[in-house]
């Protein structure tokens, strides 16, 4: 018969002692044998807007992609509790500088340059599902449609441009 102690600890391959639930969280997930899919939650941040509208694309199309990036949103915003916090830390490992350029909030003009609208994004709607969710009613959907495209104005001053600008 087996003590806790036993049952508790895993021997390596290299002969240490692991926890169990070390030992699980290493095993190797098995790949589904789907259709390929164009690109993945985990290919981010996506660096460029041809990457994000493939992305996109998949999204439209695939159920399951879309509870992955639901998932992948809430694990990120887990212990955020504003929705500003949530936005910022969504978008930053999600989208990069250069592709956030090509978007406004609602896809209007801005500074005589056309943008994408990024409300219509399935993108947008599942970070929205996910703040929603993290936060509660108490938050409104078009108050948080508006930081999300406060957000995306600043983009021009992410990384360092900002100084660039005023220098």
């Amino acid at each position: 018969m087996h003590s806790e102690d036993d049952i508790e600890f895993l021997l390596t391959p290299n002969g240490g002692l692991t926890s169990v639930s070390q030992q699980l969280l290493t095993l190797p997930m098995k790949e589904k044998t789907k259709k390929p899919r164009g690109e993945k939650v985990s290919n981010v941040p996506i660096e460029t807007l041809d990457e994000f509208l493939n992305y996109e694309n998949v999204l439209k199309n695939d159920e399951d992609e879309i509870e992955a990036l639901r998932m992948f949103f809430r694990v990120l915003i887990n212990s955020q509790t504003k929705a500003n916090l949530c936005i910022a830390t969504i978008m930053t490992a999600t989208l990069d500088k250069t592709v956030e350029l090509e978007y406004s909030g609602f896809g209007r003009s801005v500074a005589g340059h056309s943008k994408r609208n990024f409300s219509t994004t399935q993108t947008c709607l599942t970070m929205k599902e996910a703040i929603m969710d993290k936060l509660g009613e108490r938050l409104e959907t078009v108050n948080l449609q508006s930081k999300i495209s406060k957000w995306l104005s600043g983009a021009k001053d992410r990384k360092g441009d900002r100084k660039e600008r005023e220098s």
